[in-house]
């Protein structure tokens, strides 16, 4: 059984409240924490990053935004590395303790994940990070969707959620 959480505000209702505490972008730039690999670090599991996205291309850019790359498997696990992923259930039942991240090799890395999570919380806390752009369908930085079980599977599955670390930056 899952744990019970929350209902969750709109995001236009959180968005608006996080707002009202932002200082004006064209006073001083923004910090926003990136995945390291949207933000062109080579820290994908293979050693490469994501390619450049235009989109990030142009965030990355702006003069109003002083990006904090952050990249939590790097610090967790090495890079290149096995692909990690979550089973059990999503990020924050990992940190509850009802899920484990896996490497594709089998071994388990949840306390190492959960330990650079943690690091990464406090980067953004340092840092006064606004808000973060994070890589989808990852163990650590989903947002939206992660895998449910091992990703390099041919019968993979899919479930809603967030990451070990983007649970644990939601719940700062």
């Amino acid at each position: 059984m899952r744990h019970p959480r929350p209902p969750p505000r709109s995001r236009l209702e959180a968005l608006r409240d996080a707002s009202r505490t932002w200082s004006d972008p064209r006073e001083a730039p923004w910090p926003v924490m990136f995945s390291g690999s949207l933000a062109g670090l080579r820290c994908g599991v293979d050693g490469t990053d994501n390619g450049p996205h235009p989109l990030m291309q142009r965030l990355l850019a702006l003069r109003t935004l002083r990006a904090v790359p952050f990249c939590p498997e790097d610090l967790a696990l090495g890079t290149p590395r096995c692909m990690p992923d979550l089973h059990g259930g999503d990020g924050f039942d990992a940190l509850e303790g009802r899920a484990h991240v896996r490497l594709d090799d089998g071994r388990d890395v949840t306390d190492a994940l959960i330990r650079a999570a943690g690091v990464m919380v406090e980067t953004a806390l340092r840092e006064r990070v606004r808000f973060a752009v994070l890589m989808d369908m990852s163990a650590a930085c989903g947002t939206q969707v992660i895998s449910d079980g091992a990703r390099g599977v041919s019968d993979r599955r899919y479930q809603v959620g967030f990451g070990v670390a983007a649970a644990a930056l939601a719940g700062c």
